[in-house]
C-alpha cells in the first residue's frame, strides 16, 4: 500500500497550546503508513530533541511567515503532498489561500485553536479577520475544533459545511504529566499559592487577574507567572505598580512546567477570550483545581463535565475571591488525583486524528 505524504506546517515546536497538541499528533502518527514532513520557521538543537522519531524536519531559518513564503511554496509544489495541516490562525488562512488559487493540489486539514468569534472581535483588524475567516475557512477540506462550543462558534460566524468540522478534543498525555509533576518545594508554604500557565498576550488577561489579586487583603497568596510575551514588561511594571513584586513571580518559559503546577493549590485562568485551554486541561491530570472566567471559551463544556470543585467559573472579582477563600479554606484536605474527563486522554483523541488522515 502506498504511504500518504503528509506536512505538518507549525512556526515552532516551542510555545503555547496549539503547539503542544501539534506535536502530540505528529508523536501518534501511524509511520508505517505515512511519510511525514514537520516544516517549522527556526528551531533551535534543544528543540529538535524533543521531536519524535521518523519525522523528516525541514527548518526554513526565517523569522515570521513573510519571510518564508517563497520557500514554503516551493516546498508545497516539489513534494506534492497528499495533506498538509496547521493549526494556528494565520497558516491556516495562508493554507486555504493557496488553495483557493490553485497554487497546491494537497487536502487541507485545519485546528481551530480559538472561538472564531472572539478572535474577529477582539482583532485590531476586525473586517479583515473576518473576511479571512468567512471567504477562506470554508474552502479548506476538513476543519478540528476542539469541543462542541467551538463548532457552534465556527458555524454560526462562518458559512461552512457542518460535515467539514470534526470535533477532536486537545490530546492529553496523562501518564506522562503525571511522571513529570512532582510538586516544586519552593511553592510550599503558608497562604495560597496560584499558577498561571501561559503567553503574555492581551488575551490571557493576567493584567486583570494582577489587579484583582492586589486588592485581596483576606488571606496571603503568592503567584507564579510561566510564560513569555509582549507584555512580559508591562505586566512586571503593573506588580511593582500595586507593590507587589515579593508576592508574583515571573518564571519565563519551562519545557515541563508540571512540577509547578502540581505544587499549586489553584491555576488561574482569567482570559479575555479562549479556545480550548490546554493549561487547564494539564492542571486538572496534576489534580490541581482552576478557577476561570466564564468567557473563557470552551472551557464552560470541560466544567459540565468535570467533578464538582475542578473547575470554578467566576463572572468578575467578588466571584474570583469567594473561590480563592474556598479553596484556601479546603487546603490540605486536597488529594492530588486526576481530575480530568476521560474523553480527554491522548488515545482517544490521537485515534480520531488517525482517522481523520485515512478518510480526508
Amino acid at each position: 500500500m502506498k504511504k500518504k505524504s503528509l506536512i505538518f506546517l507549525m512556526p515552532s515546536i516551542m510555545g503555547g497550546g496549539a503547539e503542544r497538541v501539534t506535536l502530540n499528533f505528529l508523536s501518534n502518527i501511524e509511520l508505517e503508513e505515512n511519510n511525514v514532513k514537520l516544516i517549522v520557521f527556526n528551531i533551535s538543537q534543544n528543540e529538535k530533541e524533543n521531536l519524535p522519531k521518523g519525522i523528516d524536519l525541514i527548518n526554513l531559518e526565517v523569522r515570521g511567515l513573510r519571510k518564508g513564503l517563497i520557500k514554503i511554496i516551493s516546498i508545497l509544489r516539489s513534494t506534492n503532498p497528499d495533506i498538509v495541516f496547521s493549526s494556528l490562525f494565520y497558516i491556516n488562512c495562508f493554507l486555504s489561500i493557496l488553495k483557493f488559487f490553485k497554487i497546491i493540489k494537497a487536502k487541507i486539514l485545519i485546528r481551530e485553536a480559538n472561538m472564531p468569534s472572539e478572535n474577529i472581535k477582539n482583532s485590531s483588524f476586525k473586517i479583515t479577520t473576518k473576511l479571512l475567516y468567512k471567504f477562506f475557512y470554508p474552502r479548506v477540506d476538513k476543519i478540528i475544533s476542539s469541543s462542541m462550543i467551538m463548532k457552534k462558534d465556527l458555524l454560526e460566524t462562518i458559512n461552512v459545511n457542518p460535515t467539514k468540522i470534526i470535533i477532536v478534543p486537545n490530546p492529553v498525555e496523562v501518564e506522562r504529566i503525571r511522571e513529570n509533576s512532582v510538586p516544586i518545594e519552593s511553592l510550599k508554604g503558608e497562604g495560597i499559592k496560584i499558577i498561571v500557565v501561559g503567553r503574555l498576550t492581551k488575551q490571557k488577561g493576567i493584567d486583570i487577574l494582577i489587579r484583582w489579586l492586589s486588592s485581596i487583603n483576606a488571606l496571603e497568596w503568592s503567584l507564579a507567572i510561566i510564560g513569555e510575551g509582549e507584555l512580559e514588561s508591562k505586566l512586571k511594571q503593573l506588580s511593582s505598580k500595586y507593590n507587589l513584586e515579593d508576592k508574583i513571580k515571573f518564571l519565563g518559559f519551562k519545557s515541563n512546567p508540571y512540577p509547578w503546577i502540581a505544587g499549586a493549590d489553584v491555576l488561574a485562568l482569567t482570559s479575555r477570550w479562549e479556545g480550548m485551554p490546554n493549561a487547564v486541561l494539564e492542571a486538572l491530570v496534576c489534580g490541581t483545581p482552576v478557577i476561570a472566567t466564564a468567557s473563557a471559551g470552551a472551557i464552560n463544556e470541560l466544567a459540565n463535565e468535570s467533578v464538582t470543585g475542578a473547575i470554578n467559573l467566576i463572572k468578575d472579582q467578588e466571584g474570583f475571591t469567594k473561590v480563592l477563600l474556598q479553596i484556601y479554606n479546603n487546603k490540605g484536605r486536597q488529594v492530588k488525583n486526576s481530575l480530568l474527563p476521560i474523553r480527554y486522554q491522548s488515545r482517544s483523541s490521537n485515534q480520531l486524528f488517525r482517522k481523520i488522515l485515512k478518510e480526508i
